[in-house]
């Protein structure tokens, strides 16, 4: 039986830290007093950054288009909170800093109707997996002259952008590239602002 099921989310967190010196063999009290100020520190300033920043990309939609945003996530049957509740959950759970701006302008396109909810939410979810660099090579992932797609064969991104569910691997005899799709070409429009 787990310490952390019987807890809440945070008192589960500074029990795991604590649990984590014991198996260094540090005493728990000491490792959570010790950690305790920095976890609460990191954790709101890593929220605040964010917050921050998506913030101010908001603020530069029109009260219209805030008020249809509010609406479309409000209404959609995927959610069952308030806009707050849900926008904040994905600027939170947004991996990389520069997440946030591709997820300020997927905002801004699903308030101008160019995506939809759904879309919209399946993008942000998008942005949990992948870094930034990882974006920016999605656009290089079309067929080129011969009918192929493209592999990334110096890093990993192929795999993320495709476990991210923005590329297809297309089957051509025993070539093993990846192809931007439908989802992928939104990502490149609406969240890089880039023409593909």
């Amino acid at each position: 039986m787990s310490l952390g099921k019987h807890l809440s989310g945070e008192e589960a967190n500074i029990s795991i830290i604590g649990a984590f010196g014991v198996l260094f063999g540090i005493p728990a009290g000491d490792t959570i007093l010790k950690f305790l100020p920095i976890y609460k520190n990191y954790q709101a300033s890593t929220l605040q950054n964010k917050l921050n920043e998506y913030m101010s990309g908001i603020d530069r939609m029109t009260p219209e288009n805030r008020s249809k945003l509010r609406n479309k996530i409000e209404t959609n049957r995927n959610f069952k909170r308030d806009v707050v509740s849900v926008l904040l959950e994905m600027v939170d759970n947004t991996c990389t800093d520069m997440n946030i701006d591709v997820l300020c302008n997927l905002t801004h396109a699903l308030a101008e109707g160019h995506i939809s909810t759904d879309d919209f939410y399946r993008l942000s979810l998008a942005l949990r997996r992948c870094i930034y660099s990882d974006l920016e090579n999605l656009e290089k992932y079309v067929f080129d002259d011969k009918g192929f797609g493209y592999i990334d064969e110096t890093n990993s991104s192929s795999f993320a952008l495709h476990s991210a569910g923005l590329l297809y691997m297309p089957v051509f005899g025993g070539n093993y590239n990846f192809v931007m799709n439908d989802l992928g070409e939104k990502m490149v429009k609406f969240g890089l602002k880039k023409s593909i």
